[in-house]
C-alpha cells in the first residue's frame, strides 16, 4: 500500500509540471498586457517598462518559468500579485477552505440523496418508481447550474425570505450553494448507483445469497451495495474534483470568495501570478481526491487491496488461504 501511494504522489510530479507548462504557454499567447492593466492607460511608457522590469517580464519565457519553478520548488513561493503586490499564498489559504468546503458539500448532498434513489429505482425496476427515477435524473443532468441556482434564489431568498441571497459567512449562506449542486449531481449520482446496483443484482451470488434464504434487505445492504461501490466512489471523486475545478459559476451568482471567483479576476486583470497559483492548488487538490478515491477501493472490495500488497505479503496470504482450505 504505501509503496502504492509513494508511486502515485511521485507521478504528481509530471502531472504538476505539464499544468505549470501549459498555463506559462497560454500566459504567452493570451493578449493584453499586465502592465497597462496595473497602471493605468495614462501611465508613461517608461513607467511601464520599469514595472515589467522589476518582475521580470521583459525575460524569455522560458528563464520567467525557471526562476518562477525555482522558488516555488526550494522556497514555496507562489510570488507576488501584479494587482494588490501582496504574497499569493496568503490569498490561496484563505480561499481554498472556501472552495474545498463548497466541492465536499456539494458532493455529500449528492451522494445522499443520488445514492439512496438509485438503490430504490434498481430494487423497483420497471415500475413507476424507476421510471419516476429516470426522468428525475435525466432533468438533473439536462437542467443548467446556473439557471437552477437563479431558481432557488427566487425561491428560496426573495420569495419565501428564508435564505440569504449571498455570501459564504455562516453555515446558513452555505445551503443555497451546496443545494445548487449537489442536486443537480444528484441525478448523476443516481444514474450511476441505479446502473451499478442492476449490474450487481445479476450476478451468481445474488441468487446464491437468496437460495440461502437471507433477507432481501440483507441481500441488497451486504452483498450488492458493496459490490457497487467502487463506479458509486468513483462518481463521487468526480463530483468533488468537477466541484473544486467548475465553481466559478456559483460563486459568481452567490458572491463567494472562493478561487473562482479569484480566478476569474486573475484573467481579467492578467493577473498571471495569481491564475497560475490557483491552477496549480487546483490540479493538486484534484490528484489528491483522485489518490483517497483509489484508496477508498480498497475498503469496500479485498480484490482491490490484494492488488496494492507486496508480493511476499500477497505470496503468504495465498499460502495461508490455500492452508486453510
Amino acid at each position: 500500500m504505501l509503496r502504492y501511494i509513494i508511486k502515485r504522489l511521485l507521478w504528481m510530479i509530471p502531472v504538476l509540471l505539464g499544468v505549470s507548462i501549459l498555463v506559462f504557454a497560454i500566459q504567452a499567447l493570451a493578449p493584453g498586457d499586465p502592465a497597462d492593466l496595473a497602471l493605468g492607460d495614462y501611465a508613461s511608457d517608461e513607467a511601464k517598462q520599469a514595472w515589467r522590469e522589476e518582475r521580470g517580464l521583459n525575460k524569455n519565457i522560458v528563464v520567467q518559468y525557471g526562476e518562477y519553478m525555482y522558488n516555488l520548488i526550494f522556497k514555496g513561493d507562489f510570488g507576488r500579485s501584479y494587482q494588490t503586490g501582496k504574497p499569493i499564498t496568503r490569498e490561496l489559504i484563505k480561499r481554498f477552505p472556501v472552495t474545498l468546503l463548497t466541492a465536499f458539500g456539494a458532493a455529500t448532498i449528492a451522494a445522499l440523496i443520488g445514492v439512496p434513489l438509485g438503490i430504490i429505482a434498481a430494487t423497483h425496476r420497471n415500475t413507476w418508481v424507476d421510471s419516476a427515477s429516470r426522468i428525475l435524473g435525466m432533468l438533473g443532468i439536462s437542467m443548467p447550474n446556473f439557471w437552477f441556482a437563479l431558481l432557488l434564489i427566487m425561491l428560496f431568498a426573495l420569495k419565501l425570505k428564508w435564505l440569504p441571497v449571498s455570501g459564504f459567512y455562516s453555515p446558513i449562506y452555505w445551503i443555497l450553494p451546496l443545494m445548487a449542486q449537489g442536486i443537480l449531481g444528484a441525478a448523476s449520482q443516481l444514474r450511476y448507483t441505479r446502473s451499478a446496483v442492476l449490474d450487481s443484482l445479476q450476478q451468481d451470488f445474488v441468487r446464491t445469497a437468496r437460495a440461502k434464504g437471507q433477507s432481501e434487505n440483507k441481500i441488497i445492504l451486504h452483498h450488492v451495495l458493496r459490490n457497487a461501490m467502487i463506479p458509486i466512489l468513483t462518481n463521487t471523486g468526480h463530483h468533488i474534483a468537477g466541484g473544486m475545478a467548475g465553481t466559478v459559476v456559483m460563486e459568481q451568482i452567490f458572491s463567494i470568495a472562493g478561487l473562482g471567483t479569484l480566478m476569474i479576476s486573475a484573467v481579467n486583470n492578467r493577473d498571471f501570478p495569481m491564475l497560475r497559483g490557483c491552477v496549480l492548488l487546483v490540479a493538486f487538490a484534484m490528484s489528491m481526491v483522485n489518490l483517497l478515491v483509489d484508496l477508498s477501493y480498497t475498503a469496500v472490495d479485498p480484490r482491490v487491496k490484494s492488488r496494492f500488497e507486496s508480493p511476499k505479503r500477497k505470496k503468504a496470504s495465498e499460502e495461508k488461504g490455500a492452508a486453510a482450505a
